[in-house]
């Protein structure tokens, strides 16, 4: 091996260890995870369920709720 070689081989080879082996891709950084206070106060769904709990459950921030009459039974 000459010089010039030798110098190459000696690049590459320190470029190659200085780079730590992976088996897997990195893991993504975690999110903190907040409840979705669905009892919360708040305007309200159906008259229970908070209205800000279905907007990050669906994801939508517009969405419409149509009412039906309710019947009791006698």
């Amino acid at each position: 091996m000459t010089g010039p070689a030798r110098v190459t081989f000696a690049l590459l080879l320190a470029a190659c260890l200085a780079v730590p082996p992976s088996s897997s891709p990195p893991r993504p950084p975690e999110r903190p995870v907040e409840p979705l206070d669905v009892l919360g106060d708040g305007p309200k769904v159906c008259d229970v369920i908070s209205r800000r709990a279905v907007e990050r459950a669906l994801g939508l921030r517009f969405f419409v709720v149509h009412r039906t009459s309710a019947t009791t039974a006698t």
